[in-house]
């Protein structure tokens, strides 16, 4: 149904997680996705890459709506999965989109995400 793609700058993430802590966490991630990363920005910004790639994957950016309506955790081996919620489930119902298959990466300094929207 749709690809998307998207890096995401380690230190950036870091900076704004000392700059702006709990307010920074509580607008982008949910609370399962910050208790799997326990603070860590490399992980965070991984996670954060995949949000946007799934946004891409879907053609729709953020409109439809927010950060935490896309949560980006691991099953069972670590292997990352994505559950979306609320507006954006509906919005991705209406475009024929049954779920989303992703693949995450680190460097010392950058994350990157893949995400791939599958449907029926």
């Amino acid at each position: 149904m749709g690809i998307g793609f998207d890096m995401v700058e380690i230190g950036r993430v870091d900076a704004a997680i000392r700059r702006w802590e709990r307010r920074f966490l509580d607008r982008l991630y949910t609370v399962e996705e910050q208790a799997c990363c326990r603070g860590q920005a490399s992980s965070l910004a991984g996670r954060l890459a995949a949000k946007e790639a799934v946004l891409k994957a879907m053609g729709t950016g953020l409109r439809f709506g927010n950060w935490r309506e896309i949560a980006v955790t691991g099953d069972a081996l670590g292997a990352p999965r994505v559950t979306i919620s609320g507006r954006l489930a509906e919005e991705a119902r209406c475009r024929g989109i049954e779920g989303f298959l992703v693949s995450i990466t680190h460097t010392g300094d950058l994350a990157a995400a893949v995400a791939l929207a599958r449907g029926g």
